[in-house]
Order: structure tokens, then C-alpha cells, then sequence
């Protein structure tokens, strides 16, 4: 790139705005169906949109991040894709037992677990039967 005369600040800062446009347009979408389709119970258009506004921009560093580390880009968004698989398996198992709210917090820093606690933000919280409540609460 400094052969051609271009920043590399120039340049990532071309690849982010570009990815970034892509991904509004795509999450101006989706949060257009889910608020059209009810798929979240508690959530505006707005809300959504900026949950999945901040994962995209998250996740485009994250990739930049990672694909700095292999000499092609094709072995760095295979990795990225393999964390992405490992962190919702992770994700899942994690779910199973009670975490407390620092440990949530130090998981968010993670993209792919900010996005998933932040869609269970959007539903009530449910026990251990699916139904609303603790288990063994009597409903009136």
C-alpha cells in the first residue's frame, strides 16, 4: 500500500465504511421483518436495529482483527467462522447453569456473545420449565 501512495489507515478505514454500509442496509432489514413477523416480544424497530448495528460493527473489527494475524484472508474467515461456531456451542453450555452478572459482562466483550445476550434481553426471563416465574410458583 505506502508504494502506491495509500495509508494503511486510508485504506481499513475504506474496508470498514464499506462493510458497515453493507451491513446497515442488511440490518435495516432484518429488524424490518422481525418487528413485522413479532419474532421478539419486547422489542421496537429501533432497539433491534441498534442491537444488530452494534454486533455488525463489532464483527467487522473483530474479522479485521483476526485476518491481521494469516498471510490470506481465506484462513482468517475460516477461523473467524470456527469461533463463531465454538462461541454458540459455548454460548449453550454456558446457559445451562446460572451466571452471575460480572461473568455475563466479561463475556460480552466477545461479539458473538454480546448478540446472543442481548436477543435474550428481548424475551421475558423464563424458568428452568419454560414457563414465566421460578419453578413451583403458583399462578393465580
Amino acid at each position: 500500500m505506502l508504494m502506491m501512495g495509500l495509508r494503511e489507515s486510508a485504506y481499513w478505514a475504506s474496508m470498514f465504511a464499506s462493510e458497515a454500509l453493507i451491513c446497515t442496509g442488511l440490518c435495516a432489514i432484518l429488524a424490518s421483518v422481525s418487528v413485522e413477523w413479532d419474532l421478539f416480544d419486547s422489542g421496537g424497530w429501533f432497539a433491534i436495529f441498534a442491537l444488530l448495528i452494534c454486533y455488525s460493527f463489532a464483527i467487522i473489527n473483530f474479522q479485521f482483527f483476526i485476518s491481521n494475524y494469516f498471510s490470506s484472508a481465506q484462513a482468517g474467515g475460516q477461523l473467524t467462522c470456527l469461533c463463531m461456531i465454538i462461541s454458540i456451542l459455548v454460548f449453550m453450555g454456558a446457559s445451562l447453569k446460572e451466571l452471575g452478572d460480572r461473568n455475563q459482562l466479561a463475556l460480552c466483550l466477545l461479539p458473538p456473545f454480546a448478540l446472543q445476550y442481548g436477543i435474550l434481553s428481548f424475551f421475558p426471563k423464563q424458568g428452568s420449565l419454560g414457563q414465566s416465574g421460578s419453578f413451583g410458583s403458583k399462578r393465580s
